[in-house]
């Protein structure tokens, strides 16, 4: 494996060499890979998948991985994530992540990453997404299994918010009941009106799933999807292609990752749509301060996308 900074090869310099020269990039390593090795046990035999890939990434940064379809990119990005099926298996090398070795951990430990720390994005994301969920119900999941009690303190503050409706609702009630009270009858209907208003807010108790779907709203509008609060009822197979693949960037970006695996993501898109989808991932890039793997062996893509680059040749 070669790393490059483009446009310019490091080919034949020592890793000492290499290393000051990604350290001239960015001063703080996010992720460190060692002699990553990937193979799959088949009966026609083994299959070098990945064999001893090493790379760094910098935060705040997008880094390219490029090479020939089946080179093993895509099973490197599996590797970071654990996500490798049988008869893969990851022999050996290191993938750390803020310092924290991803293969040492338990899989209990290891979920707590996937989805919050790291997150990817699939090639084609109409097999990416459950197909009888609908979007909202997908977004949401995220929301649940990684910040429930973040969810849950939001929760409360509307709870009290109901309460202290009441609480205006029977004062305003007083007002309307006082006799000796001059009040006009602009205001008196002015009063009626808005306990009619605070009487309809205050009959829904809200529940957690309102808080996620709030923030699923929130998000599909941050990823440039217009009427949000009608997709969320929409399955994936009523969408396009460039909206499936803005949901799956929502998805991923839901709790704000350091990394983002980006495998592919413009493969099953029309050359306009694809334009549209590399500008926003530029834009929320800065906007969530994530840094990006970029797996692609379109160059276009890399130069247009790309602060370093690393070629993969047969793993």
């Amino acid at each position: 494996m070669k790393q490059v900074k483009e446009p310019e090869v490091f080919s034949n310099i020592q890793k000492t060499d290499l290393e000051q020269v990604n350290l001239g990039k960015k001063d703080k390593s996010l992720l460190e890979i060692r002699n990553l090795k990937t193979y799959f046990y088949t009966e026609e035999g083994i299959v070098k998948a990945v064999d001893g890939v090493s790379f760094d990434m910098y935060e705040d940064e997008t880094l390219g991985l490029v090479g020939e379809t089946g080179c093993g990119k895509s099973v490197t990005a599996l590797s970071i994530l654990r996500l490798v099926r049988p008869p893969g298996k990851i022999l050996e090398g290191s993938v750390k992540f803020k310092d924290e070795d991803l293969l040492d951990l338990s899989e209990k430990d290891m979920r707590s990453y996937r989805g919050k720390e790291i997150t990817m994005i699939f090639q084609d994301p109409l097999n990416s997404l459950n197909p009888i969920m609908s979007v909202g119900k997908q977004v949401s999941e995220v929301f649940f299994l990684h910040q429930k009690e973040e969810m849950k303190q939001i929760l409360d503050k509307k709870i009290l918010e109901r309460r202290e409706k009441l609480v205006e609702i029977k004062e305003l009630k007083k007002t309307l009941g006082n006799k000796e009270a001059i009040i006009s009858k602009e205001e008196n209907n002015s009063i009626a009106k808005k306990i009619e208003v605070l009487k309809k807010e205050w009959t829904h108790y809200p529940t957690l799933k309102d808080v996620a779907l709030e923030k699923v709203a929130k998000l599909i509008t941050e990823v440039g999807i217009a009427d949000a609060e009608g997709i969320l009822n929409r399955y994936p197979h009523e969408l396009s292609g460039g909206m499936r693949q803005r949901v799956m960037i929502a998805i991923a970006l839901s709790c704000n990752p350091a990394l983002l695996i980006a495998d592919e993501p413009t493969t099953a898109l029309d050359v306009t749509i694809q334009a549209q989808i590399l500008d926003l991932m530029k834009d929320l890039k800065t906007r969530f301060n994530t840094s990006i793997l970029l797996i692609t062996h379109d160059l276009g893509i890399i130069a247009e996308m790309c602060d370093r680059v690393a070629v993969m040749y047969s793993g």
